[in-house]
């Protein structure tokens, strides 16, 4: 699979676009789409992953496994 600046002679050939999404360019829309997501979080229709890691011990394995797909969505240490 192709990932990075690579790609891009391969996309140059077939003349595709490619188009970025930054958060940022959308601040002014951050409240209503806080209120929308909450909704589907709320209805169950919207769901998110929390990996939760218990100690520094097991921090550089955890780490590692964010490259491997080991880890998705959100880490959260548990230090106490």
């Amino acid at each position: 699979m192709w990932t990075g600046p690579g790609i891009f002679p391969i996309l140059l050939i077939p003349s595709i676009l490619v188009q970025d999404f930054i958060v940022r360019n959308y601040s002014d829309r951050f409240l209503e789409a806080f209120g929308q997501l909450t909704q589907w979080v709320n209805k169950g229709e919207l769901k998110y992953i929390v990996t939760i890691i218990h100690g520094f011990n097991i921090l550089s394995d955890t780490f590692l496994g964010l490259f491997s797909g080991k880890n998705s969505g959100e880490i959260l240490i548990e230090t106490g």
